[in-house]
């Protein structure tokens, strides 16, 4: 697995003409399932932190300059959100989808 000549997020910016400060809500709008698209200003309403995980998911994959790096951040993700998440989450998917994180990866960089 080789390394990436930008990081995600420098590649990212440069594909979808996005300003490095607007990177995390971006990806989060792009990859949120749709079912969660409406409910996401009430769930952030009420509970302010409840996509903090996936806000985490989104820096570190970020900063990820290969493919390794960005398995193992996936990977981290996918164990820590099972053990830390409620149905809202991991029942209704009311959180950003770690296959949409992907394929926005292989779009940046092609197949691995």
């Amino acid at each position: 697995m080789s390394d990436w000549p930008k990081s995600f997020k420098e590649a990212y910016c440069e594909r979808f003409r996005c300003p490095p400060e607007k990177f995390v809500l971006s990806v989060f709008r792009r990859t949120l399932y749709r079912r969660a698209r409406p409910l996401a200003w009430l769930l952030v309403l009420f509970k302010r932190d409840f996509f903090r995980l996936d806000i985490d998911l989104i820096n570190e994959v970020g900063e990820a300059r290969s493919w390794s790096d960005f398995n193992a951040v996936i990977s981290n993700h996918v164990q820590s959100s099972q053990l830390r998440s409620g149905f809202l989450r991991n029942g209704l998917k009311l959180r950003v989808s770690c296959s949409r994180v992907k394929r926005l990866a292989e779009r940046l960089f092609g197949r691995r």
